[in-house]
């Protein structure tokens, strides 16, 4: 358990061959759930939704820039 938590990882990663790599200890909202099982997806389902991230982003500081300047 204390390697576990020093390298922040989950146990069975540490005892199981080929065990999907996740934190020690995940987050409680909806977000930090699902982060442990993004490993799983395929490359272009990752560039797919890193995509789609960038995009949220951008809307979110185009919007927190014209409400700062307006």
């Amino acid at each position: 358990m204390k390697f576990a938590e020093l390298f922040d990882v989950s146990v069975d990663y540490l005892l199981v061959d080929n065990a999907v790599r996740r934190p020690f200890r995940q987050g409680n909202d909806a977000l930090g759930q699902r982060l442990g099982d993004l490993d799983q997806l395929s490359d272009a389902d990752r560039a797919a939704l890193l995509h789609i991230l960038d995009g949220l982003l951008a809307n979110t500081r185009i919007r927190q820039a014209l409400y700062t300047a307006g």
